[in-house]
């Protein structure tokens, strides 16, 4: 994740004392359980030398909820929020206490998924889908003003905030590398989200 391109930030509330990773050791923090946003902070924390074990997760699957409990600081000490959330939560007043676009590791991916037997019998039909999506990515990236209309209609921002919304960038799409697949499968093995092993060449596709 970069600035361009979205970001995701944990977040302490307006009269919080938490400003920076370390206070988060013996806090809570707002998340939706077994989820990539739990990933994404248990990725965070390790990055940055917070003690996992001292951190306890709360799961608030609603994003606006989220946003609300942290700043009132009722149910929960930080929470992490993707923009444009994180950055109503900045207008109103949070501290910023991890931004995902400052750190080393590049933990939020977002990925298309398609079924086996389609890519398999109809390859042609996949090539032709991943040409329109890097022609709609195109588009978006060479002339933005042209969809800032759409943008700003269907994005979930407060009105205060509409005119500071920038549309964000998008990548091409590409494929991630082994090591970044094999921590997410690792993480979902340690959750129970997964049984079984799963090699490389098994969950990404790269053509034929």
């Amino acid at each position: 994740s970069n600035a361009t391109e979205g970001r995701f930030l944990v977040v302490a509330g307006p009269d919080s004392d938490i400003y920076e990773p370390q206070d988060l050791e013996g806090r809570t923090i707002g998340i939706s359980e077994n989820t990539m946003m739990q990933y994404l902070v248990e990725c965070y924390l390790k990055e940055l030398n917070v003690d996992r074990s001292t951190v306890t997760f709360v799961n608030v699957p609603n994003l606006s909820l989220r946003l609300d409990s942290v700043i009132e600081g009722s149910d929960i000490d930080a929470a992490i929020l993707p923009d444009p959330l994180a950055m109503e939560a900045e207008a109103r007043g949070c501290h910023v206490v991890i931004d995902d676009t400052q750190l080393t590791g590049n933990y939020s991916q977002s990925v298309i998924a398609l079924k086996d037997r389609l890519m398999e019998e109809d390859p042609e039909a996949v090539a032709n889908f991943l040409a329109a999506y890097n022609e709609a990515i195109e588009k978006l990236n060479s002339h933005p003003e042209d969809y800032e209309a759409l943008f700003r209609e269907k994005v979930a921002v407060s009105e205060a905030l509409l005119e500071q919304y920038q549309i964000p960038s998008f990548t091409p799409d590409s494929v991630p590398e082994p090591a970044e697949v094999e921590g997410v499968l690792s993480w979902m093995r340690k959750n129970e989200l997964i049984i079984e092993d799963y090699d490389y060449e098994e969950v990404v596709y790269v053509g034929k």
